[in-house]
């Protein structure tokens, strides 16, 4: 048996746990495609966002790969089953992706998390350089 493991999702209205793929295969998936994602911290239209990338994978599954303060415990980046983005997120830069594996876009957004020097955008701007 791969490594299958239950991801919960802490959010504003409770915990939502889910049966994760295997992780090693999801991690290994080639990508696709890539979207930059924002969603406003305060109300819509504000200048402060939150951002992450949108990949999809050559099974055509989507993933929020996203950065934030205590967001995991091995990493500040993590992965999100797409169907758990709300409608509060909006669709900006976009290409297509040849080289690429969902663990990369993990890697580029990097393990630790600082407000100043390696936030959300900062790892957004790694993981949309990748190809």
């Amino acid at each position: 048996m791969g490594n299958i493991r239950i991801l919960c999702l802490v959010l504003l209205a409770g915990i939502f746990c889910v049966e994760a793929v295997d992780l090693t295969e999801l991690y290994n998936q080639k990508v696709v495609y890539a979207q930059e994602v924002r969603r406003s911290m305060l109300s819509r239209g504000s200048l402060i966002y939150h951002t992450g990338v949108l990949v999809t994978t050559e099974s055509m599954g989507q993933w929020l790969v996203h950065k934030g303060n205590e967001y995991g415990d091995e990493s500040e980046t993590v992965v999100v089953d797409s169907s758990y983005m709300s409608s509060a997120w909006t669709y900006h830069d976009s290409k297509s992706i040849s080289h690429s594996t969902v663990a990369d876009y993990v890697a580029a957004g990097g393990p630790d998390y600082n407000l100043i020097t390696d936030n959300c955008m900062h790892a957004v701007a790694r993981m949309m350089a990748l190809n």
